[in-house]
């Protein structure tokens, strides 16, 4: 297995004490901060890791890994270069010549090898980034290069754009399919590879479930149960430029809901819902309700139909 990008690259002390050290993040270091932090400490630009993982992320693929890199502010133009095991005990770095960006190579078996084809089949929709970001999978096989373009970034479907106090942006939409509505963070989806896996963790940052409080719903409506809930039809995309989002280890869910992110999708929900309330008043008006449900003509159930379009079910 091959990743390459054309990213930063790494520098001699980035790979000595923060890429090869388990548990170092580059981004708490005096050089970055420096770069990259403004004077109210928050990051000028979008970060994804953030658990100081490193070189550790390629072995569960292969039991050896060799790396070419070149930081973009290289002073002599020079990058550098090794191979490593596991559990090699000292690693041996030699300066070479090569493009700007990051080029890690993985041994993999047959059976890794087919798990990661059938991989790229499954993650193809695991990134919504704009047209300057290109992200593909070369697969060969047979000596065929296959190449699965990947982006998941559906225009049509975005509702609309805010910022909170910890995203600068943060957009959202309604899943063209319901069961694959998904979060991303700076691009990146979070939730597991295969959907069988999915109901173990939180996968949303908007707070799906009952919006009141069902004791107190009850004595306003005498009613056995809530009839709005929050829809988890919708995809939220934030750009976290500060590793502010919740995630687990793995990637996979968060830990916890966002509340201010949960807040600016409910009121656009609510003035939704009092605008299509306001425009069917008088149809509405004719129904008759119970705590077993409505009554009314067809028509009158087609306008409550669009009550629950507009984004409570």
């Amino acid at each position: 297995m091959r990743v390459v990008d054309n990213g930063i690259g790494m520098s001699l002390d980035v790979i000595k004490n923060y890429f090869l050290n388990a548990g170092a993040s580059y981004r708490s270091s005096y050089a970055w901060q420096n770069a990259h932090v403004d004077d109210d400490g928050r990051s000028r630009i979008a970060r994804s890791g953030r658990f100081g993982v490193g070189a550790l992320a390629a072995f569960p693929i292969g039991p050896r890994i060799s790396l070419t890199t070149k930081q973009w502010s290289s002073a002599n133009g020079e990058g550098f270069s090794f191979s490593c095991g596991l559990h090699d005990k000292e690693i041996q770095l030699e300066k070479r010549e090569c493009p700007f960006g990051t080029d890690i190579s993985i041994d993999t078996s047959v059976d890794t090898y087919n798990k990661i084809v059938q991989l790229t089949k499954e993650v193809k929709n695991f990134y919504q980034f704009d047209d300057l970001v290109v992200l593909k999978f070369h697969v060969t096989d047979d000596e065929r290069t296959t190449i699965e373009q990947c982006n998941n970034y559906d225009k049509d479907s975005l509702i609309g754009t805010f910022n909170t106090e910890k995203f600068p942006s943060v957009s959202w939409g309604k899943a063209k399919y319901p069961r694959y509505s998904t979060n991303f963070v700076n691009g990146i989806a979070v939730r597991p590879i295969a959907d069988r896996y999915r109901a173990g963790g939180l996968n949303n940052l908007y707070e799906t479930g009952p919006l009141f409080v069902e004791p107190s719903f009850d004595e306003l409506h005498h009613s056995d149960s809530s009839s709005l809930v929050r829809s988890s039809q919708f995809w939220v995309s934030v750009e976290d430029r500060d590793a502010f989002s919740p995630l687990n280890l793995a990637r996979t869910s968060f830990n916890v809901p966002d509340d201010e992110i949960t807040l600016h999708i409910d009121d656009h929900l609510f003035s939704s819902l009092l605008k299509t309330i306001d425009e069917n008043s008088e149809e509405l008006s004719k129904m008759s309700f119970s705590n077993d449900g409505f009554g009314g003509a067809p028509e009158t159930e087609a306008n409550l139909l669009r009550v629950r379009r507009s984004g409570f079910v």
